[in-house]
């Protein structure tokens, strides 16, 4: 019984590697979707959109503060097992990150922000944590989440994935320096 529900658990981890959450934030529909390679090919030439957040302290950032910067944002929810499971990862990658010029955004699509607060309070993460505010852009109205968008520092999109992944390997470390 007990290799039963290891064997159960493997296959659901694995099930959530290649899939996403379905989402519905500011009237866009996010779903689930294995098919990211597409996606990436699409948004080859896409530049960093407009954005306007607001972190865990009320601060304000825009995509204006972020110019010249190398930005990994991660799309994200606390309801979503892969988001969930991919944040020890993503934490490892913004502690072993040491590019000054590289930013961390991460943006909760949890539908109270103070739920998103309270997960990273809790879990210790010290990733920067946001909310939009106004509506996301097309370029984020994608097929699932977890989605993850790497701008590099003239704010052309250099990456893109839907669905959860390993973000402490090396190819993503070296990735995000200058």
């Amino acid at each position: 019984m007990r290799l039963s529900w290891h064997l159960f658990s493997l296959f659901l981890a694995a099930a959530f590697a290649f899939m996403g959450c379905k989402s519905h934030k500011n009237g866009q529909s996010v779903s689930a979707s294995a098919d990211h390679n597409r996606s990436e090919v699409q948004q080859a030439s896409k530049t960093m959109p407009e954005l306007t957040l607001r972190d865990v302290k009320g601060n304000i950032l825009t995509s204006a503060d972020l110019k010249g910067k190398k930005v990994f944002i991660n799309l994200w929810a606390t309801w979503c097992p892969p988001c969930v499971a991919e944040m020890p990862s993503i934490q490892t990658l913004f502690q072993g990150t040491n590019n000054p010029n590289a930013a961390f955004v991460l943006i909760s699509l949890d539908d109270r922000f103070e739920t998103a607060k309270k997960f990273a309070s809790k879990k210790g993460y010290e990733m920067p944590i946001y909310e939009v505010v106004g509506n996301l852009p097309d370029l984020f109205n994608v097929p699932g989440i977890p989605a993850t968008f790497v701008f590099d520092e003239s704010g052309k999109l250099s990456f893109t994935h839907v669905g959860m992944t390993d973000y402490s390997k090396k190819r993503f470390v070296q990735m995000m320096q200058p």
